[in-house]
């Protein structure tokens, strides 16, 4: 049996890839460096799955991002996903620059540490 732990979990901003639109989506991020994010926090299914260490090749912040942010916050509340080829696999905004950082840096931890295959 294997146990997954919650990293961080929260609301977050996620850019639409078809309409380009800003749209609260609940993120939880797990120790196996899977970022899943969800209609609701009340979803049990989730939207999309991204594996950060197989999948994201590099994590922009701030004025890096080509996003304009949503309406209220700051350029420095942006975090963008991109896979080996530099397309976008997620364009984010968090509630405020802090919020950003903090899960910068935790995404980043997700993105360069493979966790240790389980022993069953």
């Amino acid at each position: 049996m294997t146990s997954t732990q919650i990293v961080k979990a929260g609301r977050l901003h996620r850019k639409s890839k078809i309409l380009r639109r800003w749209k609260l989506n609940w993120f939880v991020l797990y120790s196996t460096g899977e970022l899943k994010y969800f209609e609701s926090e009340h979803s049990f299914e989730p939207e999309e799955t991204i594996v950060m260490f197989a999948e994201c090749k590099s994590i922009r912040t701030n004025e890096q991002c080509h996003s304009d942010p949503p309406e209220g916050l700051g350029r420095d509340c942006l975090l963008s996903l991109y896979d080996a080829e530099n397309e976008s696999l997620l364009s984010l905004c968090a509630e405020s620059p802090d919020d950003a950082l903090a899960l910068a840096y935790m995404l980043e931890q997700a993105r360069v540490n493979r966790p240790p295959p389980h022993i069953t």
